[in-house]
């Protein structure tokens, strides 16, 4: 992908933003302050209400592998409904991240995927007792 498309594509969603940001902020509440705790690696909105959005870093575009120095660095949309990261080029919609989207499609389809392929412990024990009995069931057509 050229720099060109990259520009374009960028400006597209910018403009893509502002447009929803001006639909959504008559009925929904403007972001008064938005940090970091480097503890738990968290992103936390406090809206005007009072109300507050907590989102895992890792899973905003862009946010993962940021370090706490940047992730801490977080500027609000003038409207209110927006997040914005300067040092990494990163926008994020609040709406959209409380919908669950937390980037574009392709970015929450390979989210989907690593999901799956998670490992743990009870994971490895289903997986090993499900062996025992001759793994999965064949597929009735």
């Amino acid at each position: 992908m050229t720099l060109v498309t990259k520009a374009q594509r960028r400006a597209e969603q910018i403009k893509r933003l502002r447009t929803e940001s001006e639909a959504v902020s008559a009925c929904f509440p403007m972001a008064s302050n938005a940090s970091y705790d480097p503890e738990c690696r968290e992103i936390i909105v406090e809206f005007s209400n009072g109300a507050k959005f907590i989102f895992p870093s890792e899973q905003g575009q862009g946010l993962q592998g940021a370090t706490d120095e940047q992730l801490s660095k977080i500027d609000i949309f003038p409207s209110g409904t927006g997040l914005r990261w300067p040092e990494l080029d990163v926008d994020l919609s609040i709406p959209h991240l409380m919908e669950g989207i937390f980037g574009t499609k392709l970015w929450m389809k390979e989210m989907t995927a690593r999901g799956g392929h998670s490992t743990s412990d009870a994971k490895k024990a289903a997986s090993r007792k499900n062996g025992k009995k001759g793994g999965r069931p064949k597929k009735k057509e």
